[in-house]
């Protein structure tokens, strides 16, 4: 019987993680990798992607939690996940 437990995870909905960072925190570092090696700067390109998480986390750290999610829906109309109903984010007043 002991062989047969399944191991549960602490958090439900945490993040996706990648190392010690969330993979929001760190998207910036690896689309700046890729400039870098498309361009041929890696190491200046990812010195900037390192600066750019820095100053993210301070940003998300000030902020509630889901901040990179409202925003992308805020600006430019799209969501992450799977939404039953969502109103149009281009519409700045609702009327009820």
């Amino acid at each position: 019987m002991p062989d047969d437990y399944i191991r549960l995870p602490h958090e439900v909905d945490g993040p996706p993680m990648l190392l010690f960072w969330t993979l929001d925190e760190i998207l910036p570092v690896i689309s700046m990798l890729f400039v870098g090696i498309v361009v041929g700067k890696l190491l200046p390109m990812l010195t900037i992607g390192v600066v750019i998480m820095h100053f993210y986390q301070k940003l998300l750290d000030a902020n509630p939690d889901g901040l990179a999610m409202h925003l992308l829906y805020w600006y430019c109309g799209l969501t992450v996940g799977r939404k039953l109903t969502i109103p149009n984010p281009f519409s700045r007043i609702y009327i009820q």
